[in-house]
């Protein structure tokens, strides 16, 4: 096998169709003429082998060793009996435009990934302008259906002159319904009513944080549905309160403050995983602070609450830790009987329930990773598609896809 057949494998091209390569500083040039051939006229659509004439284009490919692949195409012309003239088809090119669709296909496999459009370019050699043309094609609509399980969450985007957006995903396949522009109470209102009433009949459960404004929506638009409480932000609730009171003795203990601000994080730890060194440390603490005692104390309580996964054990040893609480004298501790017993029906499906936001607070990690290393994105509707577009091409696809004809051969 020839130089040029190897080279053409590797770069999807038949091996007929290349007359030559050269290197140059920046880039490989290939000479592409394809083999003479019947073509369909599409005026009368009879065959014809006429050749009028050729035009000489550059099309740009892939890429190779760093280096940009341009293909030196000289494109046949031909003719029809009935005067049509029309350009003759081939793999590499496309009508108007100077990207193969090999091209165009690494580039939406580039964007599949968590990286900028500037990175894309650079990568493929093409500008940014040339990228965002790729993207633009891409749009996905609103979901026509709505799961079993919807979880619903906030994230700082900053787009489109607002701080926060809503995400919806599907927490039991992992998949992401749809980005909403804005955390707005009349906005979120607008979006469900465009669902009909049996189709927001279908959510038996809603999982979601602590937040009042999205439990109102949800009770207003899904009155049949349980909301789910996250177990994260329960424990993290607990987790604070302690983080609180040791701040507290941080501050007041002057003389061994260093002691509290250096161990912070085996508070934290589990107690069964400490180390013989970490445990003496916790005592230290404790030795100069019953305060802080006790606040470990109420932590590893609620750690066994956690631990009931039937109804009625659960409501007990609830009601028992929210005394232990009461009883604590421990003001950082107090604001939490509040608010565990306002949202006491959604912490009590929280932990028996096996639904949470874990796969929403990932993928919103995911999300500020993505407008890190893009330096934000100011366009909501390209944000909204990138967000969609790297679930859909990581196998979970919601919403429909609609790619121009100039894409569609490279996304669809």
């Amino acid at each position: 096998m020839s130089t040029l057949n190897y080279i053409g494998n590797l770069l999807g091209i038949k091996a007929e169709y290349i007359k030559n390569m050269r290197e140059t500083r920046s880039e490989y040039l290939l000479y592409v003429e394809s083999p003479v051939r019947p073509h369909r006229c599409p005026n009368c659509h009879s065959q014809t082998t006429r050749i009028k004439g050729y035009t000489n284009r550059k099309i740009q490919h892939t890429t190779a060793n760093e280096k940009s692949i341009l293909l030196l195409y000289r494109q046949r012309r031909y003719i029809c009996t009935c005067g049509r003239t029309f350009n003759e088809k081939t793999e590499f090119s496309t009508h108007y435009l100077r990207t193969t669709p090999r091209l165009r296909e690494v580039i939406c496999q580039q964007l599949s990934e968590i990286t900028s459009f500037k990175a894309v370019a650079n990568h493929c050699h093409v500008s940014i302008n040339q990228v965002l043309r790729i993207f633009r094609e891409i749009k996905y609509s609103r979901p026509s259906n709505l799961p079993t399980v919807l979880s619903i969450d906030e994230f700082k985007g900053n787009a489109a002159g607002q701080k926060y957006q809503v995400i919806l995903t599907d927490p039991e396949s992992h998949k992401i319904l749809d980005i909403l522009p804005k955390r707005d109470t009349t906005e979120l209102a607008k979006y469900f009513a465009q669902f009909p009433r049996y189709i927001r009949n279908n959510v038996k459960y809603i999982t979601m944080d602590m937040s009042l404004q999205f439990r109102a929506v949800m009770k207003t638009w899904f009155p049949h549905a349980e909301i789910v409480a996250d177990r994260f932000h329960l424990i993290r609730l607990v987790t604070f309160a302690l983080e609180r009171v040791r701040k507290s003795e941080q501050n007041s203990l002057c003389n061994v403050s260093r002691t509290f601000k250096t161990n912070k994080r085996i508070l934290i730890k589990h107690f069964e995983a400490l180390t013989d060194k970490e445990f003496n440390k916790l005592m230290d603490m404790f030795h100069y602070s019953p305060r802080l005692h006790r606040a470990y104390s109420l932590k590893q309580a609620f750690s066994r609450v956690l631990k009931f996964k039937d109804n009625a054990n659960l409501q007990w040893a609830l009601d028992q830790w929210l005394s232990l609480v009461a009883s604590s004298d421990l003001p950082e501790f107090q604001s939490l009987l509040k608010t565990f017993n306002f949202w006491r029906n959604e912490i009590i499906n929280a932990l028996t329930l096996p639904y949470s936001n874990g796969f929403t607070e990932g993928y919103n990690n995911k999300i500020k990773a993505l407008k890190r290393c893009s330096f934000g994105l100011q366009n909501f509707e390209r944000f909204r598609n990138r967000i969609l577009f790297i679930n859909t091409e990581k196998g979970h696809a919601t919403t429909t896809l609609h790619v121009g004809y100039r894409t569609k051969s490279v996304c669809g």
